[in-house]
């Protein structure tokens, strides 16, 4: 039984969005910010979901190619490519109970929207869709586990609990669709503390404390706090020199990408700032804008032929086709991945987590 934009919960006031739950549980003073992320990036994931909530109603994501999303970005092949497999691979097969785009109340002070969600059996799935291309991991999302207990609150029989991230541009090891098994007595225990969280952030802007870090990205207040400065200047002198054992020179890369995150989240916020209020007409002493180039085309009337003649050169080449450009052009997935391999190019340096320790031991 389909149920669609269904209010799972009615009780409440819309205070937090739920969506943004790993940015407020981490730092109560971003909830005194108001601002969303109008970027290029969320438009084109708001158009996404729309695409989504209407092929789950039977319609194919190829027969919206070229068509206006609510929002005004245009569905491209490859989104329409990418939804249909997002849609296919929730619905096979059918299950019981399916939520899509349903909006939830978890708290006073919380509320949001799960994208996908099915039960079956005294199991429940919640799935969280993301188009973006930062890698975006379920274990503890806050996000999924606040929908997720939404749900649970109407279904005292559930047993067995699954949260998943459906993200399809990224390459990730484990896939586009990635799970986490997990029980109701840590989804309500992670629920709560994230409830008194959101009941923290109703104290006063002087009262709220400040926690910089990588959920800084698209918080609306990041080039006006106070505490994401004085961190960046903190750490800078917190370096220290000296040698480098093998267990400091860990700690020391570890403190040396934290600050260059933080540092280069601070220097695009404020740029931005600045942009806003030169154009504006507001004075910043010292600073201006500039027109940005991109590569250099050539012009629509110079003829291919006439140019060969001239420098012996021919304007146009001859290359195969790279996968990606073969899947934003409507290529399945699946077919590509049984013909393509990934080379080995070299070696990188990455945190161990214990999913990524088993991942080497099996290579």
């Amino acid at each position: 039984m389909r149920q669609n934009s269904r209010q799972i919960d009615g009780v409440g006031m819309k205070t937090l969005s739920a969506s943004r739950a790993a940015q407020w549980s981490k730092c109560l003073l971003s909830t005194a910010f108001r601002g969303g992320d109008s970027s290029s990036s969320a438009s084109e994931g708001t158009a996404a979901h729309w695409l989504a909530e209407q092929v789950f109603q039977e319609d194919v994501a190829d027969d919206f190619v070229g068509a206006t999303a609510p929002n005004g970005f245009i569905i491209t092949r490859e989104m329409a490519t990418h939804v249909q497999e997002y849609v296919d691979t929730m619905m096979r097969p059918e299950r019981d109970d399916i939520y899509i785009e349903s909006e939830f109340t978890i708290s006073p002070h919380i509320r949001g929207k799960l994208d996908f969600a099915r039960v079956h059996d005294k199991k429940l799935c919640v799935t969280d869709f993301k188009y973006g291309w930062r890698i975006v991991d379920p274990f503890y999302n806050p996000q999924l586990i606040l929908a997720t207990a939404a749900l649970l609150s109407n279904h005292p029989d559930i047993e067995t609990v699954e949260l998943s991230i459906f993200q399809p541009r990224p390459f990730h090891p484990d896939g586009p669709h990635r799970v986490w098994k997990t029980s109701r007595d840590v989804i309500s225990q992670s629920a709560e503390w994230l409830c008194e969280r959101a009941k923290d952030a109703q104290a006063p802007k002087d009262a709220l404390t400040g926690a910089p870090g990588s959920h800084c990205r698209h918080c609306a207040g990041l080039s006006r706090c106070l505490a994401v400065a004085h961190n960046i200047y903190e750490m800078i002198e917190r370096t220290t020199f000296g040698e480098l054992g093998d267990g400091k020179i860990g700690e020391e890369l570890k403190f040396l990408r934290e600050m260059a995150e933080l540092t280069i989240l601070r220097r695009d916020a404020i740029e931005a700032e600045m942009e806003s209020r030169i154009s504006k007409g507001r004075f910043i002493p010292g600073w201006g804008v500039d027109h940005k180039y991109g590569n250099r085309c050539f012009k629509s009337d110079i003829d291919p032929k006439a140019f060969e003649f001239l420098t012996g050169k021919t304007l146009t080449k001859q290359v195969p086709r790279t996968a990606a450009d073969l899947e934003r052009d409507g290529v399945p997935r699946g077919v590509l991945d049984q013909m393509t391999y990934r080379p080995k190019t070299g070696y990188s340096i990455v945190k161990l987590q214990p999913d990524s320790i088993e991942r080497i031991f099996k290579k």
